[in-house]
């Protein structure tokens, strides 16, 4: 008899219906992955069946856990079996993680509430368990508050958390959308070898990931079931066109990357150093001393983990943070360090799209004057019916229905969000554009509608781009060039297909073997490198990556490396003219 067994389920919000008779089984220890584009109902039916949902939604159908009905059971039944028999890892730790409490507060409290541990152990058991799913240090870790850890670490923390009840299931809700792709394979590879035989039931819009971990898929669509199968079947045949488009859509490291653009150079950084204090007497290094430039018509992707220094590097270039050292020239002319002394004009040239758009959404705005006020800003001379015009012109342009132009912040989706936020960045037709990390929440329809976009718009206009993404895949399928950066410094530059195609750098080879291939046979997400990257306050001796480096030597522990030509691109790596590390998919990084 199947462990979880899902009959039926519906779901409606008054007159608006969510879920239509959702039926599947979970037997234990399988692990089934639950795929579909933004709004489809994946989450929803992840809280229906924790009994999670708001107390307006109505629910119907059943929910069979072993013996008993989740949808009618009464709440101290579902207080006892949550966090114990069924766990969930939610998709944002920062907001699932209660920020006033120590990890090791939080953790014990729910060993204290499942008596899962006399109150002299509970500490221990808290160690113990921060342990298992890798977090270094636990026992100073233990202690901190969650915004004192990094995105990995949250996520290992909250992956603690789910199992420290040891439970029968597990739902994973989008537990690694917003890590990079080296930590993304290791809480991967965390979830496999520590599942043993707890049921995983998987929520995500990323079918690499799907094809490397889950036996079987379930495609969902406007909240019904179109299509379910052995993953590596339905990969191989899918029967509907909704599976056959998410397919499609899925972007590998196949994609033949733009060629090198040869517009003038638009915007350059000399030397540029981002710093941000600690203490009267520390600050924080986040970018050393770099320099580039970005033609017209060009896109330079920075790619790197959490805390190399991209975001800080952008917001440099837009002044929103003033530059510790160095400066940034558009069009051979010094830009102003702060945004407040650039002129107007020059606002309206340098457009960015951030990393959280929800959260660079005025809530109290709906999406038509989200839209319209740059426009008001920038061109006051337009009526209200042109204005009215360009923001549904803009709206249409990334895939944004008529009906959300009345919507408020609260009420989109998260890939919703995002659209706003890239149509918001888009409607002045700026010549640079700077997304920060702007498609790593979308699923992969909208992901590809938003890329197209952005390179019709380039090749309509000449707009310029820095694209700063933790996904090597949408790097190499929109980048003419990529720069990968490590603690606050580039180690390889260069065109796109140089870079992934021949990485000189082990720290790119890495990057490169860690991201998840959607391909059952050939699934990729191999996790090369272990441990977190080194603290920005206390930086390694000699080359920052030497204490995470598969290929380090004792000259690496003394000396740093600079930026030199080797093959097509410029490598910081002392071993870099004598390593070949092969082509994606070839010799990896070990």
């Amino acid at each position: 008899m199947s462990l979880l067994v899902v009959d039926s389920l519906s779901v409606a919000y008054g007159s608006r219906p969510v879920l239509h008779d959702i039926s599947f089984s979970l037997d234990r220890g399988e692990s089934l992955g639950l795929v579909g584009l933004s709004g489809s109902g994946k989450t929803q039916t992840a809280l229906a069946i924790l009994g999670l949902l708001p107390d307006d939604a109505d629910v119907r159908g059943r929910v069979r856990f072993e013996e008993t009905d989740l949808l009618e059971a009464d709440t101290a039944t579902l207080l006892r079996l949550r966090g114990q028999r069924i766990a969930m890892v939610f998709q944002d730790p920062s907001l699932a993680l209660n920020p006033y409490l120590t990890i090791g507060q939080q953790l014990g409290a729910i060993l204290k509430t499942h008596r899962l541990a006399p109150a002299d152990a509970v500490r221990d058991r808290v160690i113990a368990a921060l342990a298992r799913v890798g977090l270094p240090d636990p026992g100073e870790q233990v202690d901190r508050y969650p915004h004192q850890l990094s995105g990995g670490m949250r996520q290992r923390t909250m992956i603690a958390a789910a199992l420290l009840g040891e439970p029968d299931i597990l739902i994973a809700d989008e537990p690694t959308t917003a890590l990079d792709v080296t930590v993304q394979a290791e809480i991967l590879d965390l979830l496999d070898e520590i599942r043993g035989d707890t049921a995983l039931l998987l929520i995500t819009h990323d079918l690499g990931i799907v094809a490397g971990r889950c036996e079987r898929m379930l495609v969902i669509d406007a909240g019904r079931v179109v299509e379910t199968d052995r993953t590596a079947g339905l990969f191989k045949a899918p029967r509907m066109p909704l599976t056959r488009s998410l397919l499609a859509d899925a972007l590998t490291l196949s994609e033949e990357p733009p060629p090198p653009g040869d517009g003038d150079i638009l915007l350059s950084a000399d030397r540029l150093g981002v710093s941000y204090p600690v203490s009267r007497r520390r600050e924080l290094v986040a970018v050393r001393d770099q320099s580039f430039a970005i033609r017209e018509g060009e896109t330079l992707a920075i790619v790197g983990e959490s805390g190399s220094g991209k975001s800080s590097l952008a917001r440099a270039v837009l002044g929103l943070v003033p530059p510790a050292s160095g400066r940034v020239l558009f069009r051979d002319e010094p830009l102003p360090a702060t945004l407040d002394a650039r002129p107007l004009a020059l606002k309206r040239d340098l457009s960015l799209v951030f990393q959280d758009p929800p959260g660079s959404l005025s809530p109290s705005m709906r999406v038509s004057d989200i839209l319209a006020e740059p426009l008001r800003v920038h061109s006051p001379a337009l009526g209200k019916a042109e204005r009215r015009e360009r923001v549904e012109a803009v709206a249409a342009s990334v895939g944004l229905e008529p009906s959300l132009l009345d919507r408020y912040p609260h009420q989109l989706s998260g890939g919703q969000a995002q659209r706003v936020a890239v149509a918001r960045a888009i409607v002045l037709k700026p010549k640079l554009l700077v997304c920060d990390e702007a498609v790593a929440a979308l699923d992969g329809r909208t992901r590809r509608r938003i890329l197209d976009l952005l390179q019709a718009v380039q090749a309509e206009t000449g707009l310029a781009m820095l694209f700063i993404t933790h996904d090597i895949a949408v790097a190499q399928s929109i980048a003419h060039r990529v720069a990968v950066m490590y603690l606050g410094r580039i180690v390889e530059i260069g065109a796109t297909r140089d870079v992934f195609g021949r990485p000189r750098h082990p720290y790119t080879r890495a990057l490169i073997d860690a991201v998840p291939l959607p391909d059952p046979l050939a699934p990729g997400g191999v996790a090369t490198l272990s441990g977190e990257l080194p603290s920005a306050l206390e930086p390694p001796a000699g080359c920052a990556f030497q204490t995470r480096c598969p290929r380090v030597e004792e000259r690496c522990r003394d000396v740093t490396p600079q930026l030199e030509p080797v093959g097509g691109s410029r490598v910081a790596c002392l071993r870099a003219k004598e390593l070949d590390l092969g082509r994606p998919g070839q010799g990896r990084a070990g």
